[in-house]
């Protein structure tokens, strides 16, 4: 099958470039899955795994903690500002002390957009640790 070009890039560089047969991704109104085709179209992402497929089998999951994607003759383009986490490779440890950070952040501040912002983070991060048993895309 194949034919998909899949970039993933993010505050950190680019993470991958190499040639898929699908990509589900977590869309606004539900996932996304994206194949080779002659479409052109840009969409935002909200916090949740990014599934790549080879033939019928996932061969690797992503966290993303939101981000945007471009589709265009065949080459898919995920960018975020945010860290991506490889849920293979996942470092309990490292997430663990970011929540703990984002948790110190929101306790010393009284601005409420920043509150919201410190939770919604603090809540991706528990979603990613979750996200690391799930093994296939339902």
């Amino acid at each position: 099958m194949s034919g998909l070009k899949l970039k993933i890039v993010s505050n950190k560089g680019k993470l991958l470039d190499q040639d898929v047969d699908m990509v589900v991704l977590p869309g606004y109104f539900g996932d996304i899955g994206i194949t080779a085709g002659e479409r052109v179209f840009v969409y935002l992402l909200k916090a949740g795994i990014i599934y790549i497929f080879n033939g019928s089998t996932v061969s690797a999951r992503y966290f993303v903690f939101g981000g945007r994607f471009k589709l265009e003759n065949d080459e898919l383009v995920v960018a975020t500002e945010h860290p991506i986490i490889d849920l293979s490779k996942i470092d309990k440890t490292d997430i663990n002390n970011k929540i703990q950070h984002y948790e110190d952040l929101k306790s010393q501040t009284q601005d409420t957009i920043l509150i919201k912002n410190y939770e919604d983070t603090i809540n991706s991060y528990k979603e990613a640790l979750q996200s690391e048993n799930v093994r296939y895309y339902k």
